[in-house]
């Protein structure tokens, strides 16, 4: 229920099914993350691309900021940032661990 008052998101469809997502992660006041998802299979044809420059409309059209982050070890975001406009601004350290149940 939340997302559908907050959040904003938007899909790319190949024969009825899902290929690529794109949508507000996290919501914080005016500012909305990016996460993006495509199905290895549909990767390098651009749909992701889409589905971000389509949210980004949105967000502008609302005022929302957008906000971009990933691991340094994922390329693939890191350049989609890139080739739509993001600047690197900062790097912060991320700790993780397992946990098991």
């Amino acid at each position: 229920d939340r997302f559908l008052k907050k959040g904003i998101g938007y899909c790319v469809l190949y024969s009825n099914y899902i290929v690529s997502t794109c949508f507000s992660g996290f919501v914080s006041g005016e500012t909305h993350t990016i996460d993006v998802k495509t199905k290895k299979e549909f990767g390098r044809q651009g749909l992701a691309e889409a589905a971000v420059s389509k949210l980004l409309e949105e967000y502008l059209e609302r005022n929302i900021t957008p906000y971009w982050d990933c691991t340094k070890t994922n390329i693939p975001s890191a350049k989609l940032a890139e080739k739509i406009g993001f600047e690197k601004a900062f790097e912060y350290l991320v700790y993780e661990f397992p946990i098991v149940i």
